[in-house]
C-alpha cells in the first residue's frame, strides 16, 4: 500500500528501489507481495485516507536482482530473506 505524500503512485519495485537507496545493494534478497483482491469496502476506506494498493511489477522487481513471490492476504512487500532461508521483516519497508 502507498503512504499519502510519501509513496503516492509507487509500484512494488519503486518501494524496493527506495529501500536500496537508503540501505544499499544487498539489503533486500527477496520480496513477498500480496496480489490478492482487496474488498471494495476496504479499498474505499483506504482511498478516503489517500492510500492505494501498490502495483506489483514483478519483472521490474526481478530486474533489481531481487527474487519475488506473489501470495495471499497480509504478506508484506519488503521482506528480507535471512541467510538461513527464512523470511524476516525488512526494517526499511514502507508498509505495503
Amino acid at each position: 500500500m502507498t503512504q499519502p505524500g510519501e509513496t503516492d503512485g509507487y509500484t512494488a519495485s519503486m518501494h524496493a528501489e527506495a529501500i536500496i537507496r537508503h540501505a544499499g545493494r544487498g539489503a533486500i534478497d527477496f520480496m513477498l507481495v500480496n496480489n490478492a483482491p482487496i474488498a471494495d469496502d476496504l479499498l474505499e476506506k483506504y482511498a478516503a485516507d489517500g492510500i492505494a494498493p501498490a502495483v506489483v511489477d514483478e519483472a521490474a522487481i526481478n530486474a533489481l536482482g531481487i527474487g519475488s513471490r506473489r501470495g495471499g492476504h497480509h504478506q508484506p512487500v519488503g521482506c528480507r530473506a535471512a541467510r538461513s532461508g527464512q523470511a524476516q521483516p525488512q526494517r526499511h519497508a514502507h508498509g505495503l
